[in-house]
């Protein structure tokens, strides 16, 4: 049975984001974990040291797909912006 996993972190993070990823890996051998990739570092990151069963998202791809958010990027901080 496949398992669906997501989660969401910046370059910062890295070093927690492949935690995660190598204990689903150790437990499950048949999962997707989303990651969101908040800043490009990471997606380039990610698109240069590619791992089997990881699926990239950016913040803009979820723009494009729920507009509205755009309406409150300005009015609101960076990480208020992102839990929104």
């Amino acid at each position: 049975m496949k398992l669906y996993f997501a989660t969401i972190f910046d370059m910062n993070y890295l070093s927690r984001g492949l935690a995660i990823y190598e204990s689903i890996r150790r437990w499950h051998k048949d999962f997707v974990l989303y990651v969101v990739c908040l800043d490009d570092k990471l997606f380039n990151y990610f698109t240069e040291n590619q791992r089997e069963g990881i699926e990239l998202i950016t913040v803009s791809e979820i723009e494009d797909v729920y507009k509205e958010l755009l309406t409150v990027k300005e009015s609101r901080n960076y990480v208020d912006y992102l839990f929104t």
